[in-house]
Formats: structure tokens, sequence, C-alpha cells
């Protein structure tokens, strides 16, 4: 029988494609303001950061290879070696988002051919601090409703990308709060997009930043 369309089924991977081509496409035309870009970004890092803090718990104490792995003469730190892997190849997807989010957002500010290396750059620096992020959670044992919260990232996010137009006032104050988000408040100093208030509130943003990366 020939397969009808309506059990036609769209694979979870081809949504995300479909999303990330509505967004980027959207940003670097022009048809959103710079605030909602950024508080769009820094929500959907801190969803990720939730997210892959998850992630790392499941990934160190709940993966199915840890049952394997002990009834094997594998020493605790080549598991944990071997897991912790993983885990970092699981970063890679928002590195990668964010990599290209602030490339298109360099795009749009004018840079021109130097956009895509900027993107690598923020991209990698904070596809550093979801990483410190998700590590400081789950080792001062933050670990309870972690999905929930993440997808209140996500959701607000989304929300902020294609309503925060209706809402100016949201996508301001929300932008405005990445000042202590490490590292979008150091980011945003260094794309010029935020007004510097003097010597003492310019240090801020790198405090939070090595905050995050000492702990």
């Amino acid at each position: 029988r020939r397969r009808r369309w309506w059990n036609f089924r769209i694979s979870p991977g081809a949504y995300r494609l479909i999303f990330w081509f509505i967004a980027l496409y959207s940003i670097a035309l022009g048809r959103l303001a710079i605030e909602q870009v950024l508080a769009f970004i820094w929500l959907w890092a801190m969803g990720a950061a939730f997210w892959q803090t998850g992630r790392l718990q499941s990934t160190l104490y709940f993966a199915a290879e840890l049952n394997l792995f002990h009834h094997l003469p594998i020493s605790d730190d080549a598991i944990f070696h071997a897991q912790w892997r993983k885990f970092l190849r699981g970063v890679l997807w928002p590195t990668l988002d964010c990599g290209v989010l602030y490339g298109v957002l360099a795009y749009r500010l004018g840079a021109g051919w130097q956009s895509p290396v900027i993107g690598l750059g923020f991209g990698s620096l904070q596809g550093l601090f979801v990483v410190g992020i998700a590590t400081s959670l789950l080792g001062f044992g933050f670990r309870n409703r972690l999905p929930v919260i993440s997808m209140l990232f996500y959701t607000s996010g989304i929300g902020v990308l294609f309503f925060g137009g209706r809402i100016p006032e949201a996508a301001v104050w929300l932008s405005a709060a990445a000042y202590w988000i490490p590292p979008a408040g150091w980011i945003h100093y260094a794309l010029g997009l935020s007004v510097s208030h003097g010597m003492g509130s310019d240090w801020i943003p790198s405090l939070l930043a090595g905050t995050v990366l000492a702990f």
C-alpha cells in the first residue's frame, strides 16, 4: 500500500532546522530589534546550561553504559573520562547555536566577512561557560527540576524572539539583564552594545565570568 500523507512524520531535528532558519532569517534581515536578539541569546544560552546540567548528571550517574563498565576491569578514572567526553560532545550543539547567533548578530551590526570569526570566538566562549555553569550547578547539588527550568528559559527566549516587538519594554529590560549573566555581559561590551558607566561597573561582568570559571 502507498503511504498516505497523514502518516508522514517529521523528525525533531527537522523542527529544529525550521526554527533556526526562521530565527536567523529574521535576525539577519533586521526585522527584530537588537534588544530582542540579545535577550534571546542569553535566555537560550541559560536554557542550554540548565539542560546540560541535567545531561551531565544523567551521563555521570544514570547512563546505561555504566552498568557495563562496572563489570569490566576499568578504573573509576577511566569511566569518568569516558563519560566526560560524551558530555562534552553533547555541548557542541549549544556551542554551535550560540556561534551562529553571534555571527549573524555581528553581520547585522556591520562586521561583514569577519562575522563568522566573531561568531566562532564568542560561540566557543559561550560553550565554555555552558560547561562551567553546568558543572557548578551540579557541584552545588542544584539538580531538581532542571528540565523544567531549562524549558522555562527556552520558551521565554522564543517568546521574546517572536513576540518581543509587541512589548519592547520587556525586551529592553531582558537585554539589560544580560549584564549579570556571564559571559553575555562581557560579550555585549566587546560588541560595543553596552555603555560604560565607569571603571567599577565595567569590571563586574568580567568578575562574574571569572567566578563561574573558578568554581
